[in-house]
């Protein structure tokens, strides 16, 4: 009884970490995070950012929600506090990114604000040490796979039943949005689902079907979406898979300096061959990426006056609240939301340091995703290596990078902190004797091969 509820906790607060049901709770315009076509519409975008209210004024609605997961994500950490400190000991290039966010407030513009942000985000953070201690990737995707379900199934039905509140503005060509703030987060979170139905199917033969067809279902509504970004990332996803499943038996570097010299090529051959304004337009951009290339062009200054330890946490776009994002508005005369780079947000807030340490960690992490894909040899193995590389894409042209209340933030942490404690536990393991894998109710656990069925916890 307590697992199935501990269950369903868990796909709720994954739809909370989703951003799901926000425009039915909150059913205020918000206003396109898109370049806007010309001055008519930037009239409209700025009266709806002004709508919006202080920046750093906590939304009740969201505050409601924060204090109903964390207090029972507190809870889960407090009865399984042991093996949540030894995940943490083997984690520490991770928390250490954590931690500086903490002391940014030390020379934030607004320590206080800065301050609620962090402990927010340390709060996700805890949530998603909690799943990788507590379940296993299978069980964790199919979790998703339940939350995934239902954001379909309640984002169809509130476009049919209220087309106000579930089709984006004429200012977006009525893309769906389904139950999320922007057609963009419906998109990106559709794109996860491609990857994670894809991986169910191939785990599970006798759902195999339904699982693909969910999959499918995901890729037609991230053409109803409109997102350009997730209808070009899940190809390159699947390229990616194909290259970790050669890289099992190859070494990984061959197999990636491949990948790299064809995907430099094609880009070189689009460059010097075709007609850059026809390819952008192919793809439902223009030559700036929807005026990303402008936000970037203007960001680099103000990140060349903090080079190293950034404005604070959560504390650069802070509308005209903040110094760094209204001389930015004043220079792009649109009133952006973030960087749409989440690793140059990340150098806004934190610095060249804390991205270093994040890049540390996240190479880390891959090694370690291919060193258990070896290990882990079905196909749920992938999974954490087609996780970061989804978080990777997704973060050339949005930010996810140490965000609060952010679902991918949460998988990111669930992610690493597995394949980092479990690669630690199991190579010793390994060097003394054979070992198979073994399904148990707190996830993964190892027995020796030919032990007699005697098994051997190694997660706590």
């Amino acid at each position: 009884m307590w697992k199935r509820l501990e269950d369903i906790f868990v796909v709720l607060a994954f739809l909370f970490f989703a951003g799901a049901f926000l425009p039915l709770l909150n059913p205020a315009k918000q206003a396109p995070d898109e370049k806007p076509a010309n001055a008519s519409i930037a009239a409209l975008q700025k009266q709806e950012r002004s709508r919006s209210g202080d920046p750093t004024t906590a939304n009740p609605i969201m505050l409601a929600g924060q204090i109903l997961v964390y207090g029972v994500v507190a809870v889960l950490l407090l009865r399984h506090r042991r093996q949540i400190l030894f995940q943490m000991q083997h984690t520490k290039l991770l928390w250490a990114v954590v931690a500086l966010a903490f002391i940014s407030v030390l020379w934030s513009q607004w320590p206080g604000f800065a301050l609620r942000r962090c402990m927010n985000m340390a709060a996700t953070s805890a949530f998603g040490l909690y799943l990788a201690y507590r379940y296993s990737p299978r069980q964790l995707l199919r979790l998703l796979g339940w939350a995934l379900a239902i954001s379909i199934v309640c984002s169809i039905l509130v476009v049919l039943l209220r087309p106000d509140l579930g089709i984006d503005s004429a200012l977006t060509n009525n893309a769906w949005k389904g139950i999320f703030v922007q057609k963009n987060t419906l998109g990106r979170l559709m794109a996860l689902g491609v990857l994670v139905f894809l991986f169910l199917a191939f785990d599970n033969k006798t759902h195999r079907w339904a699982y693909g067809a969910a999959s499918l279902i995901c890729v037609g509504m991230i053409v109803m979406a409109g997102s350009d970004t997730s209808a070009i990332a899940v190809p390159i996803l699947l390229i990616l898979l194909a290259m970790f499943g050669l890289a099992r038996q190859r070494p990984f570097w061959t197999v990636f300096a491949l990948g790299l010299f064809a995907a430099v090529g094609i880009t070189c051959g689009l460059m010097l061959f075709a007609d850059t304004t026809d390819f952008f337009a192919a793809i439902g951009r223009d030559s700036t990426l929807s005026g990303r290339i402008e936000i970037w062009t203007a960001v680099f200054p103000k990140i060349m006056d903090r080079p190293w330890l950034g404005y604070g946490y959560g504390t650069f776009w802070l509308g005209l609240e903040g110094q760094a994002s209204a001389d930015l508005w004043s220079m792009l005369r649109w009133h952006v939301a973030q960087s749409h780079n989440g690793f140059l947000d990340l150098v806004e807030e934190l610095g060249v340091v804390g991205l270093g340490l994040f890049l540390a960690n996240f190479i880390m992490s891959m090694r370690r995703g291919l060193l258990w894909a070896r290990i882990e040899r079905t196909t749920i193995g992938l999974w954490p290596l087609a996780f970061l590389s989804f978080m990777l894409l997704f973060n050339l042209t949005e930010g996810s990078i140490l965000s609060q209340d952010h679902l991918i933030w949460v998988l990111y942490v669930a992610t690493s902190v597995f394949v980092v404690v479990e690669t630690d536990l199991l190579i010793p393991e390994l060097s003394r004797a054979g070992v198979q894998r073994v399904e148990m109710f707190n996830g993964p656990q190892y027995a020796p091969v030919g032990s007699g069925g005697e098994t051997m916890e190694i997660q706590s």
